[in-house]
């Protein structure tokens, strides 16, 4: 996780409880972000909807 959270883009409403432990995962052992853009590799690409493209 990049530590990021694109709220305008965001179409869903997931319930307090999902949210709670989206947060708990992201701060998951202290370390957060839990990745830096110069750790990822894109193995295949593929077609992004609308939503995807920010």
């Amino acid at each position: 996780m990049l530590g990021e959270m694109i709220l305008e883009c965001q179409i869903n409403s997931p319930n307090p409880k999902t949210v709670e432990y989206w947060h708990k995962i992201k701060n998951l052992g202290g370390i957060a972000p839990k990745l830096s853009y110069n750790d990822l590799v894109y193995i295949t690409v593929r077609d992004t909807e609308p939503e995807q493209d920010y």
